[in-house]
């Protein structure tokens, strides 16, 4: 099925963790964006800004379970819903930060201050970890038959309760963007 694999590149530049004291990955903004550096002019060109410099820090933690995270990294990279299959052989625990900015989607029209650093890139100059979209054995549910269900019996009816005859009724409209913060009332 497809996936993306995880695979040492040339040679692991990880350092094994002592085993002791916490165990898992955090995230933070080590620095925040500083916004437009001047409003978009119709027809003029497209504005500008700076990414953030986001970190994500793990300790005393296998190959095979960062993996198994890495869809859920705070703009870490695009899986597009494919899983992440760890096949780097490496065993045992390991404590690494990684320093990266957000990916910029295909296509928007935003000139990049700075430079880019994305996690995929990061993490194979770092660590010395790859990931590449191929396909790998996957365990998968798969239904060989399926039979026709029984009917129901005629008295199967009388076993609910009757359906209500009354009901509320709620109506629900969108408000604009800018009303309320987009928080709902008390």
């Amino acid at each position: 099925m497809p996936a993306y694999v995880l695979t040492v590149a040339k040679n692991a530049k990880l350092t094994e963790a002592s085993g002791t004291g916490e165990t898992g990955c955090n995230f933070k903004m080590e620095s925040a964006p500083q916004g437009q550096r001047e409003a978009p002019t119709p027809g003029g060109p497209p504005p500008s800004i700076t990414m953030p410099v986001l970190s994500y820090t793990c300790h005393n933690i296998a190959i095979a379970a960062f993996a198994a995270n890495m869809p859920s990294i705070p703009a870490g990279p695009r899986l597009d819903d494919k899983p992440v299959v760890d096949q780097t052989g490496l065993k045992g625990v390991y404590d690494f930060s990684l320093k990266y900015t957000p990916t910029i989607p295909a296509g928007a029209s935003l000139i990049i201050v700075g430079q880019q650093q994305p996690f995929a890139d990061v993490m194979e100059k770092e660590l010395g970890l790859k990931l590449q979209l191929t396909t790998a054995p996957l365990p998968v549910i798969m239904v060989d038959s399926a039979r026709k269900p029984t009917p129901n019996s005629p008295d199967v009816a009388k076993a609910f309760p009757p359906p209500p005859t009354e009901f509320d009724v709620a109506e629900i409209k969108p408000s604009p963007p800018a009303s309320s913060g987009g928080r709902a009332g008390p």
